[in-house]
């Protein structure tokens, strides 16, 4: 029988225990030493890829630019100096509200920036009359042919974001660019102009809007184009309470638009020396996704010229506290310009020196920088 002293014997010894290295991480010292170890580690992931932060100077969706509007007002309101570049707006109103006369000066603006500006008249009422006083160049404007369908626009909206990349990687340079479709209303489907009168349809454009605009906007965000939308009030039916009126083609272009602005007509103005007679406008930045939003302005427009840019200065000057008016006239600091702000106006109209001045006040004012 093996004693207790054998059966310790023939009983093998233990191993002695390995001693544990400490691998000595690399100490992070600050958060930006975090971030800088995050994105390496995102970048080498296979089924992630790069990542960017928002600040980065490659970031799509920076704005790129903006378009003035030519009203001091509406710029002021929309907070950013105009309509944005990169990014789709939508002009929303009733008939005879100048929805058409802000598009137009827009395309102004385009082309005095040395850019391109491409109007779609799916309504074929656009009057060259009244665009050249406006300050359109009628033989730079660019209106294309055979956009009978909504499928056309949106085949002409891709291949006129497609050039503008081609131009830029060529030649290095990015011009303004302004699409705009007058209207939204007007752009049909093939599938519905094809559908017999009197006969139950889906609404088509609402899914091919929500189908294309996606991609669109996707492409667009890359260059400085500006796609702007003109789209008539329509009303609702069966509807007793809250809004009745929606914007044409569906939810898909209100939810990508960064700007909607609604446009009214809210009376007249008449200027008493020359007895011209100007509609009195009224906006609202209903959505806003560049400046503070529900931001309100008012200008006038007249036939023989559009916009009046200058009183719409004055009445902004007024709302800056930059404009006094009182028995002695209407100031801006102590230059008197006038009895009122409709011969401030013309004053400033007719003397160029006088205007670029209180503009780069403006400017200056409003933290932007003029476009050349």
């Amino acid at each position: 029988m093996a004693t207790a002293a054998t059966a310790a014997a023939k009983k093998p010894k233990a191993k002695p225990k390995a001693k544990k290295v400490k691998q000595r991480k690399k100490r992070l010292e600050s958060p930006s030493d975090v971030l800088a170890d995050f994105l390496a580690g995102m970048a080498s992931d296979k089924a992630v890829g790069p990542v960017r932060t928002l600040g980065d100077s490659a970031y799509m969706s920076r704005i790129r630019g903006v378009l003035s509007t030519h009203s001091a007002t509406l710029d002021a309101a929309i907070g950013r100096g105009g309509f944005p570049l990169g990014r789709v707006s939508i002009l929303h109103g009733k008939e005879g509200s100048g929805k058409t006369t802000i598009a137009l000066h827009l395309c102004a603006e385009a082309q005095r920036r040395g850019g391109v500006a491409v109007y779609i008249d799916k309504e074929h009422k656009l009057d060259p009359d009244y665009a050249a006083r406006l300050g359109v160049d009628l033989k730079r404007l660019i209106l294309p042919k055979r956009m009978k369908t909504l499928e056309d626009v949106i085949g002409q909206i891709q291949a006129t974001i497609r050039r503008a990349k081609e131009i830029r990687k060529r030649t290095k340079i990015a011009v303004p660019i302004v699409i705009v479709i007058d209207s939204l209303n007007a752009c049909k489907a093939w599938e519905t102009q094809e559908t017999k009168t009197g006969k139950k349809r889906y609404p088509a454009e609402a899914r091919i809007w929500s189908e294309e605009l996606p991609g669109i906007v996707e492409d667009l965000a890359t260059e400085h184009v500006a796609l702007v939308f003109v789209s008539q009030v329509r009303k609702k039916m069966n509807v007793m309470f809250g809004n009745d009126e929606e914007l044409a083609g569906g939810n898909a272009p209100r939810f990508y638009a960064s700007l909607i602005v609604y446009v009214a007509r809210v009376g007249t103005e008449k200027d008493a020396k020359k007895g011209k007679i100007a509609s009195a406008i009224e906006t609202e930045c209903k959505k806003n996704q560049i400046g503070p939003p529900l931001k309100k302005s008012r200008f006038a427009i007249y036939w023989n010229r559009g916009i009046d840019y200058e009183h719409s200065l004055m009445l902004q000057f007024e709302e800056m506290g930059l404009a006094t008016k009182s028995k002695k006239g209407v100031k801006v600091g102590k230059l008197r310009l006038g009895d009122t702000y409709a011969a401030a106006a013309r004053k400033i109209r007719d003397v160029p020196a006088l205007r670029a001045r209180l503009i780069a006040l403006f400017y200056k004012r409003m933290k932007w920088e003029i476009a050349a």
